[in-house]
């Protein structure tokens, strides 16, 4: 009877010793994170922010927890796990992005923790309309999932317009009268993303340059299919997104005269930002006798693989040419 009741005794105080021991282990295991608490993790940054940037310096309660961020997801673009969430990912055309490949925690003593940007945070460029974007972070802490972190990136006019396909010239009947309307290859395009075409253009400077005034087209636009490759990429553009195509107004009577104005394209972002090209605007015909020849039969620049859509390759030398009447040489392909 003695060694029954010893037996059920150890039994039982063997099972509430292990139930203890446990709920002891899981009480321990479980993280808290004291900032949080009194305000929720809510943060505000720019797109353009520089790798490495530090979004979040707090701490967590144990000191010794394991942290690791396992999520971070979007609450209006596509990543690349949307797929297995049933989502059409490919609905606007939009890159996807892996964001938590974007995100680190790096750990220190005494339970301080940091969130830091691995990579550049910019939102997908235009003609996208997204000028902003919520990301919600998961942060794994003791092998159980915390929703920790909001923050929200925000385009702040991160680029300069662009000009493309310069240089720019247009031959201007010698009998234009006043209010003669003349298409013009300006082309400017700005990579922040807007909801319509942001950019508007103006004759800054130039010889007799109140003579002349540029108007966008109302009704004519340039085909996308004419627009710079990495526009192109994106096919659901609005009519209202589309460059218009800028037209050259006379305002009084041309002279016989080379023009060359100075052009600016200005974005509608706060504050604005503008760049420059010049038009080269040539009263009547070119005579047909005339060539035009490089001065060096080699140019030479230096590239980066650091450097990214759009960034100016400058030579180490100025490319000029030369006006001559002597026919170009050309080399005859051998086939």
């Amino acid at each position: 009877m003695k060694n029954t009741w010893l037996r059920y005794f150890n039994k039982y105080f063997l099972q509430f010793f292990i139930f203890t021991t446990f709920i002891q282990l899981s009480v321990a295991q479980e993280c808290k994170f004291p900032e949080s608490e009194i305000e929720p993790f809510f943060f505000d940054i720019k797109a353009d922010l520089p790798p490495d940037s530090v979004i979040v310096d707090t701490a967590v309660d144990p000191p010794d927890a394991q942290l690791r961020l396992i999520n971070v997801r979007s609450n209006n673009l596509p990543d690349v796990y949307a797929q297995l969430r049933l989502v059409n990912v490919r609905s606007n055309n939009l890159p996807e992005i892996d964001y938590t490949e974007k995100f680190d925690i790096e750990q220190r003593a005494r339970g301080q923790f940091m969130v830091l940007s691995r990579s550049t945070l910019q939102l997908p460029r235009y003609p996208s309309s997204f000028n902003e974007t919520y990301l919600y972070m998961t942060v794994l802490c003791n092998n159980q999932a915390y929703p920790l972190i909001t923050v929200r990136v925000r385009n702040f006019n991160s680029f300069s317009p662009k000009f493309y396909n310069e240089p720019y010239e247009v031959v201007l009947p010698g009998k234009s009268t006043v209010n003669t309307l003349i298409s013009t290859p300006l082309l400017a395009l700005d990579s922040d993303p807007e909801i319509k075409y942001p950019i508007t253009y103006k004759i800054e400077s130039g010889q007799y340059s109140d003579e002349f005034a540029l108007i966008a087209s109302r009704t004519d636009f340039h085909p996308i299919k004419s627009l710079p490759k990495q526009f192109r990429t994106n096919s659901n553009w609005r009519p209202e997104q589309l460059p218009p195509i800028v037209k050259l107004h006379v305002q009084q009577q041309p002279r016989d005269h080379e023009y060359r104005l100075n052009i600016s394209a200005t974005d509608s972002g706060t504050p604005p930002k503008k760049t420059f090209a010049t038009l080269r605007v040539i009263i009547g015909t070119i005579r047909s006798t005339e060539y035009l020849k490089f001065t060096q039969k080699e140019y030479y620049a230096n590239f980066s693989k650091l450097m990214t859509v759009d960034t100016e390759i400058l030579p180490n030398t100025v490319i000029l040419a030369d006006i001559t009447e002597q026919t170009p040489k050309r080399k005859r392909s051998r086939v």
